[in-house]
């Protein structure tokens, strides 16, 4: 099973912090960059295609031996302002949906082998998330993203993504029903289950194992692509809090890992000292100062390479 971290590239090239980097190569295996690979970053205004950084951060993969997960075509999140601003017809935004596809996708044929195509498609009861997307192209949007992206490169592996469908609840199974479909047309290979956890509430190792079997069960691939444990909500010492959250990804590594369908888990970053939920959540199996804290320890334990 392989280990990725996302990645930021301003850290990752910081020369007043070498740390970033060598922890990143010396730990993973693949690399999602954060928002590199999002509209905003890519088209930030009609027609200004800008591809320098997502190039760059792929060439330091590919000279490092590391994979790169392309993440995310289509989210409801992280479109430039010019989208949003736009009056657009269902007719007009597919277009835009197709062109954008095939361009990144297309780049990059042969080199980016596995894809977020959607990402957050489902409200946590189950129900259509209302975005751009959605609301001028109607539900078939996500499947005409993963129709575009499979015709953009038919080697690649292409998967859905989203947040808080670990257990088996009303989202995981409209996710299912969705990517079993999909896979069914031939156009999806997998989910990935995001896993952005917290020390009050948390799928068990028996929760997830149970939630992953049956969407390998249903001929899916899954990964876990987005892991962090917040421990802004757990009582007790720091130690006490540390071994907590080691639990709880050695619960999630042994999950993937007793799942023959399950081949990645991917960490949300590489040290607490830059995690998206703050300093005081210390999500990360590093610290601020990039020790390994004991959570590096359980999920390499139960997730050996």
């Amino acid at each position: 099973m392989k280990l990725g971290a996302a990645v930021n590239h301003a850290h990752l090239w910081d020369a007043a912090e070498p740390a970033y980097e060598a922890t990143f190569a010396r730990a993973f295996d693949s690399l999602t960059p954060e928002y590199e690979l999002k509209v905003d970053q890519l088209l930030p205004q009609p027609g200004a295609w800008d591809f320098s950084v997502a190039d760059r951060l792929l060439a330091y993969a590919e000279s490092h031996g590391k994979e790169l997960r392309g993440h995310t075509l289509v989210w409801h999140r992280a479109l430039p302002a010019w989208m949003l601003a736009r009056s657009w017809t269902r007719d007009d935004l597919l277009a835009f949906l197709k062109s954008y596809v095939a361009t990144v996708v297309g780049r990059y044929r042969g080199r980016i082998a596995e894809w977020d195509v959607v990402n957050e498609a489902f409200e946590d009861d189950g129900t259509w998330r209302r975005s751009l997307w959605y609301d001028v192209i109607g539900p078939d949007y996500v499947e005409q993203a993963f129709r575009f992206a499979r015709e953009a490169d038919p080697a690649a592996r292409l998967f859905y993504n989203d947040y808080g469908a670990e257990r088996v609840n009303a989202k995981s199974d409209a996710v299912l029903a969705l990517a079993a479909r999909l896979r069914g047309a031939g156009l999806a290979d997998g989910v990935g289950f995001q896993a952005h956890l917290a020390a009050d509430g948390y799928p068990t190792e028996a929760d997830l194992s149970a939630n992953l079997a049956r969407f390998a069960d249903a001929g899916l691939e899954v990964a876990i692509t987005e892991l962090d444990v917040s421990l802004a909500s757990a009582a007790g010492t720091l130690d006490d809090r540390l071994r907590l959250q080691a639990s709880i990804y050695a619960g999630v590594a042994a999950a993937c890992r007793a799942q023959p369908a399950c081949r990645r888990i991917t960490v949300w970053g590489v040290t607490d000292k830059y995690g998206w939920l703050g300093a005081g959540a210390l999500p990360l199996p590093f610290d601020a100062s990039y020790a390994e804290k004991p959570a590096w320890s359980a999920l390499r334990a139960a997730a050996p390479r």
